[in-house]
């Protein structure tokens, strides 16, 4: 069952061609509420020159953090295989986005949080998978950003 047992997918990786860690060099506070249902992440002076490797030359970046349910699987006798406790597409998800940011070597405060909506809480025997991500710019030009190739990467960061 994955809420009992979900600690091996922290770290995963989005992304073959440019996997989490060795894109993100920074220390951030991930906090959930009691009921499941908000995640927020938080960067304490954070200055963002020199935290990102990528291949091409960033000038600005934002932030992604996406928080979802993973349902627990069970053992089905009568079908012989392992099946999903509930529904995937019942199941609550929620992304938000930073704001874009310049790479600078100055310190910025940042937060950003991801909820489900009121009336959504989390189930039983689900595990809330919480995902951070960034997308990269080489260019800001009236606010529209010039993606780089492949625009990011992002990994799993906690689960609850």
């Amino acid at each position: 069952a994955s809420s009992k047992f979900n600690y091996p997918l922290i770290g995963f990786s989005m992304s073959n061609a440019h996997p989490f860690r060795e894109v993100f060099f920074e220390r951030y506070k991930l906090s959930i509420t009691d009921d499941r249902r908000e995640v927020t992440l938080s960067f304490t002076d954070f200055i963002s020159s020199g935290k990102f490797s990528w291949p091409e030359y960033i000038s600005d970046y934002r932030i992604f953090l996406t928080i979802f349910e993973l349902p627990d699987v069970e053992w089905d006798e009568l079908q012989r295989k392992y099946s999903f406790l509930y529904q995937k597409d019942s199941l609550g998800m929620k992304t938000t986005f930073s704001e874009w940011y310049e790479v600078r070597k100055v310190k910025k405060d940042i937060q950003l949080t991801a909820s489900f909506t009121e009336d959504y809480a989390p189930r039983a025997k689900t595990t809330v998978l919480v995902a951070m991500g960034f997308e990269f710019a080489t260019a800001m030009q009236h606010g529209i950003p010039y993606l780089v190739k492949d625009n990011g990467t992002m990994a799993i960061i906690g689960c609850f």
